[in-house]
């Protein structure tokens, strides 16, 4: 199968061989038909292919988003196992027991703060976050340039896109 950009090469060409000849109206469509069904077929199949991928990435996304769920799922329930059996260790006194596989053990953590309420707390104890950086107004920029503003460091540009419906 031809590649599309020597496709795409040969049908400006020819485009551009018909434009210059002296033709009739149907000889012209009938020829415009048969130059461009080759592109068109190619193209076609490869909007076929991005569809298929885009349907691939869909899949992808749902499936990371099913085993994000299932991961915190498996790490509640991890929580929960360990709250159950520390709170049932030291319900019986127990601090530690040594098994074959490994050493079960109630430890004390270090002292933490616990905020009752923030409101009531001196301002000595906060710290002074550094403002966020100035952040680019576009749509103000776009206007400003439209307008007839010449802004140094901006122009607009017009581009294209591809849109398979």
């Amino acid at each position: 199968m031809t590649a599309l950009y020597l496709i795409a090469d040969q049908y400006r060409k020819d485009l551009e061989l018909v434009m210059s000849a002296d033709l009739d109206e149907q000889t012209f469509k009938d020829t415009m038909e048969a130059i461009g069904g080759d592109l068109e077929d190619k193209a076609t199949n490869i909007a076929f292919a991005i569809r298929n991928e885009e349907a691939t990435v869909a899949a992808m996304k749902a499936e990371e988003e099913r085993m994000t769920t299932r991961r915190k799922a498996a790490a509640a329930k991890l929580e929960r196992l360990r709250d159950y059996l520390k709170t049932h260790l030291e319900a019986c006194g127990m601090t530690k027991i040594q098994a074959a596989a490994f050493t079960i053990a109630v430890q004390s953590n270090p002292a933490s703060v616990i905020v009752d309420d923030e409101s009531v707390i001196p301002k000595k104890f906060f710290v002074k976050s550094p403002p966020p950086p100035p952040k680019l107004d576009k749509a103000a920029l776009k206007a400003a340039i439209e307008a007839g503003q010449n802004v140094k460091g901006a122009h607009i540009e017009k581009g294209t896109r591809l849109v398979i419906k």
